[in-house]
């Protein structure tokens, strides 16, 4: 079971709506990351948010409790749908959800200043819990990824 409860969070922003994806649409979660040339499967305990166009999943984020540690991951956004706060309101809606909990972050390094604008802040990856630190040096080997956290 989820680690908060079911949230029924929908944002409109014009056409465009935000909101906690059911486990009965994680294929749909699953296809849309694939369209986006990202390999996840969701797990039942996960939360992610979903940006909506016309029933149309164009944007997601996931959050996960990784050894009770708070992990933001995977936040894309349909390139076509890009450059219209749709990942920004994404992201802050899971703030929300995160509360004041500490919250960690490894997204690619040239999106530093983007994050900082949603808030996070840039931390040495020595501060990263020991299985994210571990993460952060997997993904180092194939592309620049920063070390980043809310809190």
């Amino acid at each position: 079971s989820p680690f908060v409860p079911f949230l029924l969070y929908c944002y409109h922003m014009q056409n465009v709506s935000i909101r906690q994806a059911q486990e009965t649409e994680y294929a749909l979660v699953t296809a849309f990351y694939s369209s986006v040339g990202e390999v996840v499967v969701p797990a039942k305990d996960e939360i992610i948010l979903i940006a909506n166009i016309n029933q149309k999943i164009v944007g997601a984020i996931r959050l996960c409790r990784e050894e009770g540690i708070l992990v933001r991951r995977t936040l894309n956004v349909l390139p076509e749908h890009q450059k219209q706060g749709i990942g920004s309101r994404l992201f802050l809606a899971m703030d929300a959800i995160i509360g004041g909990e500490t919250c960690y972050h490894l997204p690619y390094a040239h999106l530093q200043k983007y994050y900082e604008s949603l808030g996070l802040r840039t931390i040495s990856p020595s501060e990263l819990p020991p299985h994210v630190h571990e993460r952060f040096l997997t993904y180092s080997k194939s592309f620049s990824v920063i070390a980043m956290r809310s809190n």
